[in-house]
């Protein structure tokens, strides 16, 4: 099912890893500087050679914006997280998340105690709080998994969202698995062990850990974002 369009996007292939919010692509030849907002460390995907998909991009440090790379005998796995964040908001709009159906972005980026998440939904005139995760590592195969490195930040926003759920409300931490053929999500132990812990404590103290599977298609110049599925098994 389609979600969103980009428009103007070209193809580039990955050069080098410049530094955490920097990638250096080659386009027509040509050497450029394209923003990457994915923290994680991406070891599997940004490779020297690997054939990706930019986005121009007007002011700034840099002039492209790193949307995608592909994934091998894949296809395309969108590592932008403001790409992953857009497809997760249109498949709400339309309905598409069977366990979101009837629910609305009432706010973005509200607080809960010293952490800021990414969504306060209104669901039918009860209130949910949501973190979205980027899930874009394979392991064991078919699996997509978070985090590829340490994440103290994301360990908060969990304990902030157990707390919130043992309180009362509704806490939801949705893992976007932005590989193509992902088969379930899977907590990346290697990449944080206390990570993996606590969402495993976290869906015990009622918080709920759901995952869901996007992709890229090029399709005449226009990169199109498809959900696969949008209840991907969560194995915590």
């Amino acid at each position: 099912m389609e979600l969103i369009e980009i428009g103007s996007v070209e193809r580039c292939t990955i050069s080098r890893r410049v530094n955490r919010f920097v990638v250096e692509v080659i386009i027509d030849g040509e050497h450029r500087r394209a923003l990457n907002t994915n923290t994680g460390r991406l070891e599997d995907l940004i490779v020297a050679g690997r054939g990706a998909i930019c986005k121009p991009k007007r002011s700034g440090m840099t002039d492209r914006i790193l949307i995608a790379i592909e994934a091998p005998g894949r296809g395309l796995a969108i590592v932008d997280t403001r790409t992953q964040a857009l497809a997760f908001e249109a498949a709400i709009g339309k309905g598409l998340i069977g366990w979101l159906r009837g629910c609305s972005i009432a706010k973005r980026g509200p607080r809960l105690g010293d952490s800021v998440l990414d969504y306060l939904l209104d669901c039918g005139g009860s209130d949910a709080l949501l973190e979205l995760k980027s899930a874009v590592l394979l392991h064991e195969g078919d699996k997509a998994g978070y985090p590829d490195c340490p994440t103290p930040r994301g360990r908060r926003q969990i304990e902030r969202l157990m707390r919130y759920a043992r309180d009362g409300g509704r806490g939801i931490v949705a893992f976007v698995a932005a590989l193509p053929g992902a088969k379930a999500f899977k907590p990346y132990g290697r990449g944080d062990p206390e990570m993996a812990r606590l969402l495993k404590e976290a869906r015990c103290a009622g918080v709920e850990v759901r995952a869901l599977g996007i992709e890229g298609k090029l399709v005449n110049g226009e990169l199109r974002i498809l959900l696969f599925n949008d209840d991907l098994p969560v194995l915590v």
